[in-house]
């Protein structure tokens, strides 16, 4: 059989940061840089990257590189002083779902919007980052489309062999994962744990939706 490689999706999919929490790093650095805090409500965040939502925040700003660099910057420096595991709720069976996958020998990676320092900051809070050695990010490109083939390039470098996109499944939890499945040409598991119904992601047409992560054993056979 092909060698299934899984990518995941961070938020939503395998853990949730407070919300309260989040409003009120984002609400003191747009305060701190005179940017209205009403621009969020202009501004796309399930299933966006950070570096697309920041370009967001900016759109009308003439100075939008340098202060997307400031903006960056703050951000990544707020959440790693400041996040802690209290502020961080991993969802059911996800840490035995990405046991048995290791245990099962399924090559496990991220593709997320996340800042890749920010990515492994919330898995090692929550003790899950040593499931993951290679991963695509917010960080590389602004388009999440964009991330699968970096992804892919990671894991052939990592370990000095050619893989097709077929191999991979990405799991998240947001119509954008679907895209960038779809886009990547590889396949997609969606979980309902995010902000969006069973009804919502079919209406996509993603290859699978489970409730819940389980073990891949028990699902990677339907794709």
């Amino acid at each position: 059989m092909m060698q299934r490689i899984l990518l995941f999706d961070i938020d939503g999919t395998l853990l949730r940061i407070n919300r309260p929490f989040m409003q009120k790093v984002i609400f003191s650095i747009l305060d701190e840089m005179n940017i209205p805090r009403d621009v969020l409500s202009k501004v796309s965040f399930a299933g966006n990257t950070d570096t697309a939502i920041f370009r967001s925040i900016l759109k009308d700003d003439p100075h939008i590189d340098d202060r997307f660099q400031e903006l960056k910057r703050k951000y990544i420096k707020r959440l790693k002083n400041e996040l802690t595991l209290d502020a961080i709720s991993v969802f059911e069976q996800v840490e035995n779902a990405l046991k048995s996958a290791q245990e099962d020998g399924y090559p496990m990676g991220l593709l997320t919007g996340n800042f890749e320092q920010l990515a492994y900051h919330k898995l090692g809070l929550a003790g899950l980052d040593h499931y993951f050695s290679f991963g695509a990010f917010g960080s590389n490109h602004h388009d999440r489309n964009k991330l699968g083939p970096i992804a892919r390039q990671a894991y052939e470098k990592k370990n000095n062999i050619a893989v097709s996109p077929e191999q991979f499944v990405i799991i998240g939890d947001t119509p954008r994962d679907i895209a960038c499945a779809r886009a990547f040409g590889c396949s997609c598991a969606m979980v309902t744990t995010g902000n969006y119904s069973r009804e919502e992601l079919a209406e996509k047409k993603p290859d699978l939706i489970i409730d819940r992560l389980t073990a891949p054993r028990k699902w990677i056979t339907k794709l």
